[in-house]
């Protein structure tokens, strides 16, 4: 398998793979046949799927979270999710779930935003 093998692709990734093109088949030949699975390879999934830019984005949200006031339940997510991701890509995975945790610790902060002023 080789990705991200231009320019573009490393800045940008290769996308979501999908069934019905030539990335999606060979994203699905090597896991039929070779057993590799996205999943299992935590922050390079992301880079492969969303390149540089996707991995800068993605740590640049965490940092913002990371240095707001939140409580140690929410920052402990955080930890959580960035530590996880080290070794599977659970981000994608349960998307909907993470999603949720997000918005919940997104309220939290902006509740102590407005607190504080």
């Amino acid at each position: 398998l080789d990705f991200n093998n231009n320019p573009l692709a490393i800045l940008f990734g290769n996308g979501v793979p999908h069934d019905e093109s030539a990335y999606g088949k060979e994203i699905l030949h090597a896991k039929d046949y070779l057993a590799f699975y996205m999943s299992d390879v935590g922050y390079a999934a992301l880079y492969v799927q969303f390149g540089c830019l996707g991995l800068l984005l993605y740590f640049r949200y965490f940092w913002n979270l990371c240095k707001s006031k939140i409580s140690n339940g929410a920052a402990m997510f955080l930890y959580y999710i960035l530590a996880v991701n080290t070794i599977s890509f659970i981000f994608m995975q349960n998307i909907v779930m993470v999603a949720i945790a997000m918005y919940l610790v997104e309220l939290e902060v902006q509740e102590n935003y407005t607190t504080i002023q």
